[in-house]
């Protein structure tokens, strides 16, 4: 267990959670508990393509993009703006061999990750935390690093605050925004589905609204 003298000090923590969408809204609540209970100013390194997102998250004070298509010029860049930064706590959420690389070359004073870390991320930590079980739901994985900091184990908030936004279609009508794809097969439903759920949606007078990045190598849209 990291030691409650650290948890108190630190003031400035660096968050190292490259992707997916739904990891990084999973690792929310684990930031609320940060900021509040250290209390903490965070700064985020995530894949360029996740930055959008995290600008609208209420406790991220600072996001900082890594370019994974230029992998070895987008390092050298996050590297350099994050020794601008003197960071008390650095935190890997990733747990793989290159979140782990650029959460070490960060310079903090105390680099933490989790325990079931692979390609040999545990080489890159002062320590790693919390449990091996795969098998608890992501959230709660996440916020071991709050238990082994000692900081308060808060509600589960997911605090993005988006600009509110009406269709110019029709602002009276309902909204339902569909997102139609995923990056595995294992986690799509199928084309075909999201169509007829469509469909339905508005012959009862609902507006749909698709949304989403590009469709994996193949796939058709709807």
């Amino acid at each position: 267990m990291v030691t409650t003298e650290v948890a108190v000090s630190t003031t400035r923590v660096l968050i190292v959670k490259l992707s997916s969408l739904g990891d990084l809204v999973h690792a929310l609540p684990t930031i609320r508990c940060l900021r509040e209970g250290l209390p903490a100013s965070i700064t985020w390194v995530v894949n360029a393509v996740y930055a959008p997102l995290l600008r609208y998250a209420a406790d991220v004070d600072e996001v900082i993009s890594f370019d994974r298509q230029r992998p070895l010029r987008g390092l050298w860049r996050v590297i350099r703006q994050l020794r601008r930064r003197e960071f008390d706590l650095v935190i890997d959420l990733t747990g793989l061999f290159k979140s782990a690389l650029i959460s070490r070359l960060a310079r903090g004073r105390l680099c933490l990750g989790p325990s079931d870390a692979r390609e040999l991320a545990w080489l890159f930590y002062h320590q790693q935390v919390g449990s091996k079980d795969l098998n608890r739901h992501a959230v709660e994985r996440y916020l071991d690093v709050v238990r082994a900091l000692q900081v308060k184990d808060g509600d589960r908030v997911f605090p993005l605050a988006f600009p509110s936004w009406v269709p110019a279609e029709d602002g009276k009508r309902p909204v339902v925004v569909l997102i139609p794809s995923a990056r595995w097969h294992s986690k799509r439903w199928p084309a075909a589905s999201f169509a007829e759920l469509a469909d339905r949606l508005r012959r009862d007078g609902v507006q749909v609204v698709l949304v989403g990045g590009e469709l994996p190598s193949g796939e058709d849209p709807l």
